[in-house]
């Protein structure tokens, strides 16, 4: 894609507007795509004034694309950059060559390691969900269904990827405090299959598994599935994350028991708000539990949201 440099069309005394950098990974999915066009639309309708400058890599994990993506921005004088990062160690030296040219970067999606940005005396303003405290939130709606005692398991997401982490975390702290016993966390990279396979292993092993806290809806539907294959429907509570349109039939018959949205379409706007003030700050963006009884409230990121387009 060409890096728009941001000059006057025509005329004299026409300032030129600033470029900002849109970067995304896993743009054939519903987040992202739901972030390109949300940012495409705020920059469309001209307050404030800025050229939009969108790409990235079409699936997770594709860092070559979103490296060959942002030298391009950066050789083509952008005023800023919002990234959701695909891997935040492997962009380190483009990270690097943005504070050098004075670029201001803002980080959204998945949170750059911070210890990491440290030893570089790099500082990244990073803008997103509190998914520590969002996890808590509907882990203790989970164990609100369950006992004491009773036995638990969580799916997470990529190995190393912070969202994950941080979901986990507040998992893990939330089940553990209502007294639940945790007996298997393992990663399932945001996998419905692979999910799937985790979780039908688990009913095997684990016969009085009671709940399932997944830390994306993907997951949440394989754990499903499994538990349906198993003929366990149920008897198993199964919490999911994400508010994806594939979740919401299990959501509306009762077999999952809740999601997370965190309105990813507004993490780009944010973004770009943050990229064209200070460039500074970390700023946390809302969530809400999502239940059958408030499902229509909240629809899933491609169906219509308009109401939720705040500029």
């Amino acid at each position: 894609m060409a890096v728009d440099h941001g000059q006057p069309s025509a005329g004299k005394n026409v300032e030129p507007q600033p470029v900002i950098g849109l970067v995304l990974h896993g743009l054939d999915g519903q987040f992202y795509q739901s972030v390109e066009n949300t940012a495409r639309t705020y920059q469309q309708s001209g307050q404030p004034p800025f050229r939009l400058n969108a790409g990235g890599a079409l699936q997770e994990g594709d860092v070559a694309v979103q490296r060959a993506f942002l030298r391009q921005l950066l050789a083509g004088h952008v005023s800023g950059i919002v990234l959701a990062p695909a891997d935040g160690q492997a962009l380190l030296p483009e990270l690097l060559q943005a504070r050098k040219q004075g670029v201001c970067v803002v980080n959204i999606g998945s949170r750059l390691d911070t210890r990491l940005m440290g030893n570089k005396q790099l500082v990244i303003p990073w803008v997103g969900p509190d998914n520590r405290a969002a996890a808590k939130d509907v882990a203790e709606l989970l164990a609100g269904r369950l006992s004491k005692g009773d036995q638990v398991a969580i799916l997470a997401g990529r190995p190393g990827d912070t969202s994950s982490f941080e979901r986990v975390t507040g998992f893990r702290h939330a089940l553990k405090t209502a007294g639940l016993k945790v007996v298997a966390i393992e990663a399932a990279g945001w996998q419905q299959d692979r999910a799937e396979a985790i979780v039908a292993g688990w009913l095997k092993k684990y016969p009085n598994l009671k709940g399932i806290a997944a830390a994306g809806d993907n997951m949440a539907v394989g754990a499903l599935m499994a538990i349906e294959a198993a003929g366990r429907q149920n008897r198993i509570v199964v919490t999911g994350f994400d508010n994806l349109a594939s979740a919401r039939p299990w959501l509306r018959n009762g077999q999952l028991l809740a999601t997370v949205e965190w309105f990813p379409e507004k993490q780009g706007i944010y973004g770009i708000n943050k990229v064209m003030g200070n460039c500074k700050g970390n700023q946390y963006t809302p969530v809400a539990l999502v239940t059958v009884e408030n499902m229509d409230r909240y629809p899933s990121p491609g169906m219509s949201r308009k109401v939720r387009y705040f500029w």
